[in-house]
């Protein structure tokens, strides 16, 4: 199981990138990055409380085969109602796409090899902001989500996979 979790801890990135105003020069650069990472880490998680709640409600009524549809068709929308009531974006990357609209670019393949190198050497993966992209690294390890992103050998169920 603990490797199915390493595994899935790296599938998915999100991408949160802010509309904002140009720095107002060199000493607000570090404030202006600090709140971006906070305002990405806020939005994020209510994004993920939207998409989760309507992953739950649907696994709930029909079974994990059935969120497979929600990811596929639903999510995009969900996060991008979140972000942009907020004048942001989410994005969902993946080195490993099933949707190939989520198949990270150089840029976000460089921030995923960052964040297995942190967490292999014990440290947390923390957010990185990145011109006006805060990237922050999806942390896969509640046993439900294995139930789609885990190891197809242990995790994943037939019909699901």
């Amino acid at each position: 199981m603990k490797k199915a979790v390493f595994f899935a801890a790296f599938i998915l990135s999100l991408v949160v990138s802010c509309d904002r105003q140009p720095d107002d020069g060199p000493a607000a650069g570090a404030e202006d990055i600090e709140k971006r990472k906070a305002l990405a880490r806020e939005w994020t998680a209510e994004a993920f409380a939207v998409l989760s709640g309507r992953l739950m409600q649907v696994i709930t009524e029909d079974g994990h085969a059935a969120a497979i549809e929600v990811c596929s068709m639903e999510a995009d929308d969900l996060l991008g109602g979140v972000a942009g009531a907020r004048g942001a974006s989410i994005r969902r990357v993946t080195d490993r796409p099933r949707n190939p609209a989520n198949e990270a670019d150089e840029r976000a393949l460089e921030m995923m090899e960052m964040v297995r190198a942190m967490t292999g050497r014990g440290e947390t993966a923390e957010p990185v902001a990145d011109d006006d992209v805060v990237w922050l690294p999806i942390q896969v390890g509640m046993p439900v989500c294995l139930t789609c992103h885990g190891d197809p050998g242990s995790d994943i169920a037939p019909a699901t996979l």
